[in-house]
């Protein structure tokens, strides 16, 4: 569970009038998936196969394993990368960001071929 700021909390709940559970419930809920919210997330919801999905993300975290590695990273920072990578994919479609960074790579290929 992440260490949350007392002060910030308090504040919001005056700002806002919510009970200050209420804010820590609702700041978990950005962090915390259902199983059913990680079966259905974007990509599923554009058409990709939940395997498929997994076997992305799964290539995604290798991908950041290996880099953080030849970096000299500490494994803390890759891990924390790893959950980043992960929340990123609860909101964003990889089917969508594919296709637009494939395409974004073809034609810059395009413009530097020889």
């Amino acid at each position: 569970m992440p260490v949350l700021d007392i002060p910030t909390i308090n504040s919001l709940a005056a700002a806002t009038g919510k009970p200050t559970e209420t804010i820590i419930e609702e700041t978990n809920a950005q962090w915390i998936f259902t199983e059913d919210e990680v079966n259905n997330s974007p990509s599923v919801q554009d058409g990709m196969s939940l395997a498929d999905e997994r076997e992305r993300r799964s290539k995604g975290v290798n991908f950041i394993q290996q880099v953080g590695m030849m970096l000299k990273m500490p494994q803390i920072t890759i891990s924390t990368a790893a959950v980043f990578f992960h929340r990123f994919v609860m909101r964003h479609s990889l089917k969508s960001t594919l296709d637009r960074k494939a395409m974004h790579h073809y034609v810059r290929l395009q413009d530097h071929f020889r």
